[in-house]
């Protein structure tokens, strides 16, 4: 994948509950997946474990999105890595979303890459 953008974010709870920066990021995901509720997507409780989904284009002629994801960790420590695959209309490159949230203690994180994917091998970042 040619990265393009990536971001990441240390997170804490105000509210000092464990697990809850965790909780309440996996559930925007999900939401954002979903596109509000106008697509069919992942519940929260299908990204407590592996699996993988396609869902609609959320933009009319831009293809659908195949999304795949892990789960790794325990109570205290976890994170859910996404895979976000979606065609571009010009070629066969793909635009591609990873998204990691992740849980240590009572903080978490949020990473978001965004790049390319062209499948002919070009690829010069393995981010």
């Amino acid at each position: 994948m040619q990265a393009l953008y990536a971001v990441s974010f240390d997170i804490r709870s105000a509210q000092e509950q464990p697990g809850h920066v965790y909780e309440s990021l996996r559930g925007h995901l999900a939401d954002w997946l979903g596109h509000h509720g106008r697509v069919p997507a992942p519940s929260v409780t299908e990204l407590d474990r592996d699996g993988r989904a396609v869902l609609a284009g959320k933009i009319p002629g831009h293809g659908d999105r195949t999304v795949s994801w892990t789960v790794a960790g325990d109570e205290l420590t976890r994170a859910l890595r996404m895979t976000i695959h979606q065609p571009l209309s010009t070629g066969p490159a793909q635009f591609v979303t990873r998204v990691t949230v992740s849980q240590s203690g009572e903080g978490g994180g949020l990473r978001i890459v965004m790049g390319r994917e062209i499948p002919d091998g070009n690829s010069k970042c393995g981010c």
